[in-house]
């Protein structure tokens, strides 16, 4: 399997918060296909709801459109506090 690593997301200081490593394929286990708006994130199409405090992750890509709401302020970074 072929990995593609994504740039490091940062926080408003320009310091890299963690390094997301995603499989090139972009398939989740058993053959259901990832959200394309969430790029650095394994959500399911379909998925009812995401929690990044949850899950983890700041400071994370989101291209439109943003069903999840995790893109507060538009600007194309999401759970960003």
């Amino acid at each position: 399997m072929t990995t593609t690593s994504l740039a490091p997301p940062v926080d408003g200081a320009g310091n890299v918060t963690r390094e997301i490593v995603m499989p090139a394929d972009a398939a989740e286990p058993g053959g259901k296909a990832r959200d394309p708006s969430y790029p650095q994130l394994c959500i399911q199409h379909g998925a009812e709801e995401f929690d990044c405090n949850e899950m983890g992750v700041a400071g994370v890509t989101i291209l439109a459109p943003d069903r999840h709401r995790l893109d507060d302020d538009g600007d194309g970074v999401g759970c960003e506090g």
